[in-house]
């Protein structure tokens, strides 16, 4: 399955685990049971992504989160903010049932540079 897939001018970025490493997609055993870490690390992957794509953060426009806790969805968007600063995405959190060691899943669309 394709990470990102072009379509005009939009990137579309299928889901991205928060408790894997951007650039092997392998498991980082240390992460499974830290969800704050696992958002800084989601969206870690998230720019790896779109840098494989050609693109960058500054053009997101729309996230999709994935949650295991949904009470943690305060404290998601407080660290997509510190990425993000004022130029947030549309963010919509949902609450998930997700493979386990997973805590945050995104997926997202991003414009093309």
């Amino acid at each position: 399955m394709a990470e990102t897939v072009r379509a005009g001018d939009l990137i579309f970025v299928s889901s991205l685990a928060g408790n894997r490493d951007p650039e092997s997609g392998e498991l980082v055993r240390d992460l499974c049971a830290d969800k704050r870490a696992q958002a800084r690390q989601a969206l870690r992957c998230l720019a790896a992504a779109l840098t494989r794509a050609g693109t960058d953060m500054d053009r997101m426009l729309s996230l999709e989160v994935y949650l295991r806790d949904i009470y943690f969805e305060d404290e998601f968007i407080e660290v997509a903010k510190d990425v993000f600063g004022s130029d947030c995405p549309a963010i919509g959190v949902a609450g998930a049932e997700l493979e386990e060691g997973i805590e945050v899943q995104l997926v997202g669309v991003a414009g093309a540079s």
